[in-house]
């Protein structure tokens, strides 16, 4: 019951992110065209990868929560980990064009048509992104989902360059300073390119079956501690929202088979009570006295 609640929540959210980020992009489309500002086209091809990556972590999302079947027999979660690569590489791909269109139009200024426009639009994608990008964090977080979790990141990133730009349309509409719009699209693929290969690090790591966090690990040695368990080889990694753990168990070599039996399904649910959804495989050995 509360997988299937985990999985009407994700595709929830996943659904609310891709409505939102067609909705500002429609917007934005249209007021870069009214007024001819670079740093708003920017903003939207900025959430168009973003609209992009919610359709990916829609299905991703999805397809993630399948059951394990014969040829994925350790289900199918990391295609979070690729869906969130898939987003950062999109992201540094438009960041690269934003910097060469930014680039052109710093080199060849052009005047700036009804700037109050751009105030209003980025003051929109302001408010919308930061409930989004809330609600996105907060389902990410119950749910351990690192698709949903790269797409409050992506919306996040949105809210903090609608600030920046609106400051900067106040001074165009104000001063008169139109090279700012060039300025403040260069910053706005500056961030992308820090986002980018921020959220490819995260996600690409568990794909070389990096061990999980140090929380996460000590919370497993933990259990193990505190009900003086003698443990070694404890190997793990992460696919999507799954950990899984291989640890090999010191026992007595005398102790009834039903209670080591016992012993290691204790440890399973101590651990799982920890960290949900955890898959630990325990090979016993006798311990050395």
């Amino acid at each position: 019951m509360e997988q299937n609640s985990s999985i009407t929540s994700n595709k929830k959210a996943a659904l609310v992110s891709v409505i939102s980020n067609s909705s500002l992009i429609l917007l934005k489309l249209i007021i870069s065209f009214l007024t001819g500002s670079i740093s708003i086209l920017s903003e939207a091809l900025h959430s168009l990868s973003d609209l992009f990556a919610s359709v990916i972590t829609f299905f991703s999302v999805k397809y993630s929560e399948t059951p394990p079947d014969e040829k994925h027999p350790y289900g199918h979660g990391r295609i979070e980990n690729v869906t969130a690569s898939v987003e950062a590489i999109l992201i540094i791909v438009a960041a690269i064009y934003i910097f060469f269109e930014a680039f052109i139009r710093f080199l060849h200024p052009a005047e700036i048509q009804l700037p109050f426009l751009g105030i209003i639009i980025m003051s929109i994608s302001f408010i919308s992104n930061l409930f989004v990008s809330n609600y996105l964090y907060k389902i990410a977080k119950k749910t351990k989902s690192l698709a949903l979790e790269g797409d409050a990141l992506h919306l996040k990133a949105d809210m903090f360059s609608s600030l920046a730009m609106i400051a900067g349309f106040v001074l165009i509409w104000v001063f008169d300073w139109h090279i700012i719009d060039s300025i403040f699209a260069f910053a706005v693929a500056i961030y992308m390119l820090i986002e980018g290969y921020i959220l490819f690090k995260k996600s690409f790591n568990p794909l070389m079956d990096q061990a999980i966090e140090k929380e996460e690990l000590k919370a497993i040695l933990s259990t193990f501690e505190e009900n003086k368990y003698q443990i070694h080889d404890l190997k793990t990694r992460k696919s999507g929202n799954t950990i899984f753990a291989d640890v090999h168990l010191e026992l007595p070599p005398q102790m009834p088979l039903q209670e080591v039996h016992d012993i290691c399904d204790k440890i399973e649910i101590l651990l799982s009570d920890k960290l949900p959804g955890i898959i630990v495989n325990i090979h016993v050995e006798p311990n050395k006295i």
